[in-house]
């Protein structure tokens, strides 16, 4: 794929919502572009897939598609990294009646649209269910444990605790690499890119504050602290 093709590949204005739509019938450019808006549409899914592969994407548009093959589509995207937590919108035709949800439809997620891809109801269903920046922060998963990056979330086991900006960055670096040690200045490095000693005394209290909160659940992982060295993350995978 060429990046002076498709630009979005190498560079990418955060401000606008990106979405990769496949719709077998459609016969236009393959690129929409709208002030806060950019959709690249391909008929198949092979040619879309390999977009998928490279770019950065905010949602899946499926169009024109029965529910068993707007549900392989969007299982195959699915193994992409990252790609299990982007919204899929199913687009349909005006005037469908008695909509069957497709088997991969996930209501916390995903949504449906009625209407051409370009018309203006469809594309503010874009903009609505879109999640900016998700293929560019994939959770992190180790175990039973989830952290959502974007959300700042640790889930596990039916629970979930809260995080800072800093703490969730934080347990991306030991949870993404469980029994590995990292010093603060690691931590810092990693997490922040800080190199100041002011830094490695923030991670210090940033683990911290991160330690007592997952603490106060029995089931959350443990921060253990490898005396002199620095801190790692015990998980049984």
């Amino acid at each position: 794929l060429a990046s002076a093709t498709y630009p979005y590949l190498t560079a990418r204005n955060n401000t606008v919502t990106h979405v990769l739509s496949v719709d077998p019938s459609y016969t236009g450019s393959s690129s929409l572009e709208f002030d806060d808006l950019e959709i690249l549409v391909e008929r198949f899914t092979g040619p879309a897939f390999a977009h998928a592969s490279a770019g950065v994407f905010d949602l899946l548009a499926l169009a024109s598609m029965g529910p068993e093959e707007s549900t392989r589509a969007a299982s195959r995207f699915q193994t992409l990294p990252g790609w299990e937590v982007v919204p899929v919108l199913y687009v349909l035709p005006l005037g469908t009646a008695g909509i069957i949800l497709p088997a991969a439809y996930r209501p916390q997620l995903d949504g449906f649209a009625l209407g051409l891809l370009d018309s203006i109801p469809v594309r503010q269903r874009m903009k609505q269910f879109a999640r900016p920046g998700l293929t560019t922060h994939p959770p992190v998963v180790a175990g039973p444990f989830r952290l959502d990056q974007l959300a700042k979330v640790l889930r596990f086991e039916g629970q979930s605790v809260e995080l800072t900006e800093r703490e969730t960055t934080i347990l991306a670096v030991l949870l993404g690499s469980p029994g590995q040690v990292f010093d603060p200045q690691e931590i810092a490095l990693t997490a922040w890119n800080g190199e100041s000693p002011g830094d490695i005394d923030l991670a210090r209290r940033h683990v911290s504050n991160l330690r007592s909160k997952l603490e106060a659940i029995p089931e959350a992982p443990r921060i253990a602290t490898q005396r002199g060295i620095g801190y790692r993350v015990d998980v049984d995978i």
